[in-house]
């Protein structure tokens, strides 16, 4: 949840801005969420040992999972070097730990979630999480001035508002438009309830995408249309486009 509904941006801001994702630095020799994950890991860890029945099971060895990560940091760390970034940074908060939090994130989850509904809760969690951040990104542009991490308007003076400066969520909110809409178009929901939240879900994703005014964000949501194309059958591409043509 700390991922869907906390930014880990603050370029931009006038003022300090004291993220989730720094606390404990300074006092400890990692941050609290990644003695968390770490915690979290662990205990996983010792599941997958003490209750496997002396069965050692496709998911638990995790020998690929290793060489990949061994593979990641050594490559990091040598570009690192060739670009004359010193060590201190590659091997700060901000560098190669990072591949090894998405080492330890992807052990939980393949470890975490083993049956059907568990994937399907958190599934329901992601898409909970990423409606909340939609709505809160849309009410404080309007409201309050959009994101206070704004390079455009504080930096480059360009007295424009935006609702996320942190290119992270508009990747969450693209990713929450193609499943609302896979999921519209193919007939995929239980009730009107459901649809009606992936209707809302998919117009606060483009709200918040177009108005990050990040070029990026527009680049890669119209990659993603683009796919959406391919893989929709001739009737659901027309819709998409009516879609695309509105937004």
């Amino acid at each position: 949840m700390v991922i869907f509904l906390f930014t880990s941006s603050a370029l931009g801001a006038t003022e300090k801005l004291i993220l989730i994702y720094d606390r404990g630095i300074g006092v400890l020799p990692l941050t609290l969420l990644n003695i968390y994950l770490i915690m979290v890991f662990v205990y996983f860890l010792c599941l997958q040992i003490f209750t496997r029945g002396g069965k050692v099971t496709e998911s638990f060895m995790p020998g690929k999972r290793l060489t990949i990560l061994l593979i990641f940091c050594i490559v990091y760390l040598l570009v690192g070097v060739a670009t004359d970034v010193p060590i201190r940074e590659v091997l700060s908060e901000y560098g190669i730990i990072n591949i090894i939090n998405m080492c330890l994130f992807v052990s939980i989850l393949i470890w975490g979630i083993d049956l059907p509904e568990h994937l399907d809760a958190l599934r329901k969690i992601a898409l909970f999480c990423i409606c909340y951040s939609a709505i809160y990104g849309l009410i404080r542009f309007i409201f309050f001035g959009g994101d206070p991490a704004n390079v455009y308007d504080n930096v480059e003076h360009l007295n424009v508002r935006i609702t996320y400066q942190d290119i992270g969520y508009s990747i969450l909110f693209s990713f929450a438009f193609a499943y609302s809409i896979l999921t519209l178009l193919k007939g995929r929901f239980s009730n009107l309830k459901e649809r009606t939240f992936l209707v809302a879900l998919s117009m606060l994703s483009i709200f918040n995408i177009i108005f990050s005014y990040r070029r990026n964000a527009w680049s890669g949501f119209i990659i993603l249309l683009l796919w959406l194309t391919f893989v929709l059958d001739l009737k659901k591409k027309l819709l998409l486009i009516i879609i695309a043509s509105i937004c």
